[in-house]
């Protein structure tokens, strides 16, 4: 499992080679290779992170409402949207009434799950993300999913017990 090789990797002591003036094309193909590799352990890395912080903050989160923010999180053509999609809290005319869509965290079956601390805690875990540099929509999407596993393997356990 991806999150068993790359856990490890992160605090690997690299060893120490000069840096080399690349010139060739597969010099440069392979330097892209090893920063590519670099960016997705900060990645993982930062996702075992939160999930690890988060997930009791998160009890009331089924795993099905993890799974459609994992989705909202690959559709999403940019971070904006994604936030938008997720957390954006409508418009309202002079009578209170919305005159617009709230975000997926804001209304319907969603809302009744999602108390504002949730809410802002998980605005908090997206902000980090994106002061972290990290690419947001796929950080989104493995936390997410991996949020959704913690609670089908919290909710197998408390089936065993009974």
């Amino acid at each position: 499992e991806w999150k068993i090789n790359l856990e490890h990797a992160a605090f690997a002591k690299k060893p120490d080679v000069p840096k080399a003036n690349i010139k060739s094309t597969l010099g440069h193909y392979l330097h892209k290779i090893d920063l590519k590799k670099e960016s997705d352990i900060k990645l993982v890395d930062a996702v075992q992170r939160a999930v690890n912080k988060d997930q009791s903050k998160m009890a009331k989160i089924t795993s099905s409402q993890w799974g459609s923010i994992r989705s909202r999180a690959q559709r999403a053509s940019s971070d904006d949207q994604l936030w938008h999609d997720l957390f954006y809290e409508g418009n309202r005319d002079a009578d209170r009434k919305l005159t617009d869509v709230q975000g997926f965290l804001r209304h319907g079956v969603a809302a009744d799950k999602w108390t504002p601390v949730a809410v802002n805690h998980f605005k908090n875990t997206f902000d980090q993300a994106k002061e972290q540099n990290l690419d947001v929509r796929t950080f989104i999407a493995l936390y997410s999913s991996e949020m959704a596993k913690k609670k089908q393997n919290s909710n197998n356990v408390a089936h065993d017990k009974v």
